[in-house]
This record gives structure tokens, C-alpha cells and sequence, in this order.
């Protein structure tokens, strides 16, 4: 089986084989660059690097892969708009990149080329990039840390968070998806559907437009079995692979609720 890499600059646009990442196990894309999870553990990442998100130590943008520098034993990588971050198998996360609203996670707002430790976690499951933050899963709670403009981190404020913050009233975790448009969703172990954040567009399901900085259920969503956030919607697959989406998705009106 053919195992290269191809991407392309814009929607439709033609596709060019990327070199150096071919037998990748994982692809995240950024805002203009891209990472690689590579068999040995290490990441590659390629494109814009103005602030750092290639992690190589510069930032020089680079139209073919460069090694993350200082990371190992990695087994799963996002991105952000600017920022990235890898967890290791020993459970710590690293991140680089941006830092302006604390997305890096180390107490700081001090962007880096760099990989810097996450503070305050261990033992993480999952990580997810949205924009401007970044979320964890450890066991079966959420945590989350960076942008809280509209209260996407989940803690009951609109306070921009600099470490990990464990996400208020929500248990039983089983998978978070932090969106690029500042809203977050988790999936619990009954199947229901739990989001926060911006609500502009109908993006907490609840059939509302009030911004939640705690987690609200989503309506009409049972049976559960994988949520995926993307631009101010979300989508998600039911027990029975019926595919369900809420939000605003280019359509004439957004979905206030979900729908199949």
C-alpha cells in the first residue's frame, strides 16, 4: 500500500507529494503548516513558521519537513492556528509555537521554536487544538488551557488560563474536541454530547445563541460514538454510524440542534 503524503494549498487545488514523512502514522494541519507523526516517535512539520510552529529552533518557514527538535517517543500530534503540540508516551505533553493566550500550557505567554512541558498534567490520554487552545483528556475528565475569551475552557470563566484547568461539572469522559472557533465538546461514557464555549452560530446544540462557559448537554444527541469539531459546527456518529452535525456549516441556517 502506498503510504506517501500529498497536500495541497487550497480547497481544489492541485495535490504535491510532501518528502521525508511517506509511512506517517498521523497528518494534523495548522493554519498554513502541517505536522507529521513519524514511526520512530519523532515529529515533522513543514509550511509557515513565523511563530515558531515548526518547533525546529527558528522561525524560518520551511517548504519541506524539519524536525521537531527535543521530541521522542511521541504518539500523537495536533495543531492549532499557530501553535502545536505532541504527547509522549510516557503521558507528558509538549507544545510550541504561539503562546499568546497561554495555549502552550507552561505558565507563560512567551511564544517558543521550541517544544516546552505542559505544566501541571500527567498520565494525559488524548490532546486536541483548537485555535487559541488546547484540551486533554486524563482518565475520564477534561482539561483545558489557553484563549477563554468566551469561555471555551470550561472552568465557568472568561479568564485566559496559562496551565491545564480542569473542566467544571463534566465526568465520565471519554473524548474532548477543542474547535478552531473557540467552542469545545466532550463525549461521555452514556453517549451523550457535552459542549462550551462561543455559541454565535448555534454551536452548543442547546438551541440557543448564549455563550457557555460551563459544559451544556446537547440536545437530541444519544448513542454517541465519535464527535469531531471543525469551523463553528460539529459533528458527530451515533452507535448506529448515523452521522449527526449542529452549528453552522455554509448552509442558509444554522442548526441550532443536532440533525441527521
Amino acid at each position: 500500500m502506498d503510504k506517501s503524503v500529498w497536500c495541497t494549498e487550497y480547497y481544489g487545488g492541485p495535490f504535491a507529494e510532501v518528502p521525508g514523512v511517506a509511512g506517517a502514522l498521523q497528518i494534523t494541519a495548522g493554519d498554513g503548516f502541517n505536522c507529521a507523526l513519524m514511526p520512530t516517535g519523532k515529529i515533522k512539520c513543514w509550511g509557515t513558521n513565523s511563530d515558531g510552529q515548526l518547533g525546529n529552533g527558528t522561525k524560518t518557514n520551511s517548504n519541506t519537513p524539519v524536525t521537531v527538535k527535543n521530541i521522542k517517543n511521541a504518539r500523537l500530534v495536533t495543531a492549532g492556528q499557530s501553535h502545536a503540540c505532541a504527547l509522549r508516551s510516557d503521558g507528558a505533553v509538549w507544545c510550541w509555537g504561539l503562546n499568546r493566550y497561554g495555549q502552550l500550557g507552561d505558565n507563560s505567554k512567551k511564544s517558543t521554536a521550541v517544544p516546552v512541558k505542559v505544566q501541571k498534567i500527567t498520565g494525559v490520554n488524548h490532546i486536541d487544538a483548537g485555535r487559541f487552545h488546547t484540551c486533554a483528556r486524563i482518565a475520564s475528565t477534561a482539561w483545558c488551557w489557553g484563549n477563554n475569551e468566551f469561555g471555551q475552557i470550561g472552568d465557568g470563566t472568561y479568564i485566559d488560563r496559562l496551565i491545564p484547568t480542569e473542566v467544571k461539572t463534566l465526568s465520565d469522559v471519554r473524548a474532548v474536541n477543542a474547535s478552531w472557533y473557540v467552542h469545545t465538546c466532550a463525549r461521555r461514557v452514556n453517549g451523550t454530547v457535552w459542549c462550551w464555549g462561543r455559541n454565535n452560530a448555534h454551536q452548543m446544540g442547546d438551541g440557543t445563541y448564549t455563550n457557555r462557559p460551563l459544559p451544556v448537554k446537547v440536545k437530541n444527541m444519544r448513542a454517541c460514538s465519535q464527535i469531531s469539531g471543525g469551523g463553528m459546527g460539529t459533528y458527530a456518529k451515533d452507535t448506529n454510524d448515523t452521522l449527526w452535525r449542529w452549528g453552522w456549516y455554509d448552509f442558509p441556517v444554522a442548526e441550532m440542534v443536532p440533525s441527521n
